[in-house]
């Protein structure tokens, strides 16, 4: 079995590779070709953390894709990167363990950041030039660099409980070339940008409908387990749509969990990227649990490229 390191596999994860990867595997996974069990949850009361486990495989593809990724957010009192994990690439021939990609959770934070930017792709209105950014950790880090760059979007408004994190963002955004300002609250966020994208570990509602005047599209990254929360029932209530990554995922533990929703305003990210449709008018919420797919998807293609870029006899990388 090869090692792969984490400055190996980001050699080869460029944008482009993570976001093509990306919308394949959403479009298959709605088109019923990727197969996936329903991912394993654990959490930790103290400290606070969380550990998803997820797998899947490709129809005929000959590997298939185990993942970790872990996230305790306590890390960064102690000087530690928040999140983590690996993927371990294994034979759909022979079951035999063929690769670990010891990414230190950079794929898993990848991949969630290019479904971000393919759903502003796919359902932000016209001419969106701000973002809005809720939470101001690594992941919205990913989500605003990676939204604006596939979307062409220049300015950024920032909010997170931690004022010290929110100039943290503001700092690195504005060093990528992004207006970034940072505001007070979310309502002051939902005041400034049409398009928001909301990625914190919140059980506590962030967001209310009557914040909403202004805004056409919520991208909901947090809530990726039960009891996680960012949007008040309000505003899925208030949605013209809403449009998920999977939607029995997203009922059992996304932003819409426990909800009964009419059939007629849930849909599949992946059939609209399949099959693209005007810009709804009205609020569309995108709910992204994150999907064994997505894994799968850019693992098997690092994998590829990594095993193609060195000699057949090489070792650990």
């Amino acid at each position: 079995m090869r090692i792969f390191s984490a400055a190996a596999i980001r050699s080869i994860a460029t944008p482009d590779l993570v976001i093509a990867s990306v919308r394949g595997a959403l479009i298959d996974h709605a088109h019923g070709n990727i197969a996936s069990p329903p991912p394993v949850h654990l959490h930790f009361a103290e400290p606070q953390g969380d550990c998803h486990i997820k797998s899947g495989h490709a129809a005929g593809s000959r590997v298939f894709v185990i993942k970790v990724a872990t996230s305790f957010h306590g890390n960064s009192d102690t000087g530690l990167a928040s999140g983590n994990g690996l993927m371990l690439v294994l034979s759909a021939e022979t079951g035999a363990p063929l690769a670990l990609l010891a990414d230190d959770g950079w794929l898993t934070d990848a991949r969630t950041a290019a479904a971000g930017a393919l759903a502003v792709e796919a359902c932000a209105p016209p001419a969106t030039d701000m973002l809005g950014v809720l939470g101001a950790g690594t992941q919205a880090l990913f989500q605003a660099r990676r939204i604006c760059a596939h979307n062409r979007i220049a300015r950024v408004a920032v909010w997170s409980r931690t004022a010290s994190s929110v100039q943290r963002l503001v700092h690195e955004l504005r060093a990528a070339g992004l207006e970034a300002m940072p505001c007070d609250s979310p309502s002051e966020v939902a005041a400034q940008a049409r398009a928001i994208v909301t990625c914190t570990p919140s059980r506590v509602p962030l967001l209310k409908a009557v914040d909403l005047d202004h805004v056409r599209l919520i991208v909901a990254v947090g809530a990726d387990m039960p009891g996680k929360r960012e949007l008040d029932p309000d505003v899925i209530d208030r949605a013209d749509r809403i449009v998920c990554d999977d939607i029995a995922l997203c009922l059992d533990h996304g932003e819409i969990q426990g909800r009964r929703l009419h059939h007629t305003r849930l849909m599949q990210l992946g059939d609209l990227l399949a099959a693209p449709e005007i810009a709804n008018t009205g609020l569309t919420v995108v709910d992204l649990t994150g999907l064994a797919a997505q894994d799968v998807g850019v693992a098997s293609e690092v994998y590829r490229r990594l095993c193609t870029s060195i000699p057949a006899s090489g070792g650990s990388h």
